[in-house]
This record gives C-alpha cells, sequence and structure tokens, in this order.
C-alpha cells in the first residue's frame, strides 16, 4: 500500500483550505494554519514548494496571501506525488546490483501504476461532493 508523505497531505489539506476561503482574496498562510492547527513554518516550506511549482501563487503586501494558479480540476494528486514524492530509486542502494536494477524497475512500475490511479484524482472530486444519481 503506498502511504502519502506528509507533505503531500499538508499540501492537500493547505490547497483545500485556499479553495474554501479563498474564492474572493488570497489566504494569508497564518491563517491556514491556525485553521488547519499545523505550524505556519511547515506550511511556509510547503507553500514555497507549490509556488515554484506554479500551484499556487504568492501575493505580498497587508491583504497578501496565497492563491490557486489552477483550477482544482487541474490539480491532480498524482502532480502533488511527483513534487513532494520520492525521486526514482531513492535511498535504495544495494552491494548486488542486479538486486538493486530489480527494486528499480519494480518501483518503476509501482510508480506507473500508482500515476494511472492519482491522475484521475483531482481536487475538484475531493472537494465537491456527488449527489446520488447524478454523474460527472
Amino acid at each position: 500500500m503506498y502511504k502519502l508523505s506528509s507533505k503531500i497531505i499538508y499540501a492537500l489539506i493547505g490547497l483545500m483550505d485556499i479553495i474554501l476561503y479563498g474564492e474572493e482574496k488570497p489566504v494569508p498562510v497564518s491563517q491556514i494554519a491556525r485553521r488547519q492547527k499545523i505550524s505556519k513554518i511547515y506550511m511556509e516550506r510547503i507553500f514555497s514548494i507549490l509556488v515554484k511549482a506554479k500551484i499556487v501563487k504568492s501575493i505580498k503586501g497587508k491583504k497578501g496571501g496565497f492563491i490557486l494558479l489552477r483550477q482544482p480540476s487541474h490539480i491532480t494528486l498524482y502532480k502533488l506525488v511527483k513534487i513532494f514524492g520520492r525521486k526514482k530509486g531513492e535511498g535504495l542502494s544495494f552491494k548486488n546490483k542486479s538486486v538493486e536494477k530489480s527494486l528499480v524497475r519494480l518501483c518503476t512500475e509501482i510508480r506507473d501504476n500508482l500515476e494511472k490511479t492519482f491522475k484521475g484524482i483531482k481536487l475538484s472530486n475531493i472537494m465537491e461532493p456527488q449527489r446520488p444519481g447524478i454523474r460527472k
């Protein structure tokens, strides 16, 4: 079973907070941290990575904060896994190179299968509850 890292989980929480509270104005990271009971410093680190990945934009000033650069339907769980997840083969080091190659191939196979699944999971699917009888 794939376990999402805490960075991915907190990125999801922060992005969902922006979706809920940021329709009309930028959302300060201090408000996100307070509402979600997460360290402000940790959320600032998460959001600096999201800014570099062009998922959110930072607005400076007294009424500043963060806004989404993409519609929630264009932000996939797979994208967040790519941004915050481990790099290919990271942490794998064995004396037996054939074992290492096999494990790297296995990790690639797992990653490719997760990619197919995670690409279908969008923030808009998570945030907009499905009503019975209505399909999108």
